[in-house]
């Protein structure tokens, strides 16, 4: 007996028996949502030739698996780097467009 007062056999059948439903749920979750081996399977996709040309995206030219030949990596295996993008601020819009924008009184039907 354990100190909580359950036998050895009993508490080993109870772990046998959350092994089989937890592998059933494994199995059942596997069946209902296959793998998709093909990309034009997928709702939506992006290759990387067709990246922008942006100062905030880098694409690694190198082969990621490429090892020098005292066996250690040639780069930091970095296949993609995405950075926020410095955004400045807006051009002063001309006077026609201010005028235009001025905020425009609605009048409440109530």
């Amino acid at each position: 007996m354990d100190p909580r007062g359950i036998s050895l056999s009993s508490l080993e059948l109870v772990r046998t028996r959350l092994r089989k439903v937890f592998s059933y749920l494994i199995a059942l979750q596997r069946h209902r949502t296959p793998v998709e081996r093909n990309v034009d399977q997928h709702r939506w996709y992006l290759w990387l030739d067709s990246l922008p040309s942006h100062s905030a995206v880098a694409l690694s030219k190198e082969n990621p698996t490429s090892h020098d030949p005292q066996g250690e990596s040639a780069s930091d295996d970095t296949l993609l780097r995405v950075s926020r993008p410095k955004i400045g601020r807006p051009p002063t819009p001309p006077v026609s467009v201010k005028v235009v924008a001025a905020p425009i009184q609605v009048a409440r039907s109530c």
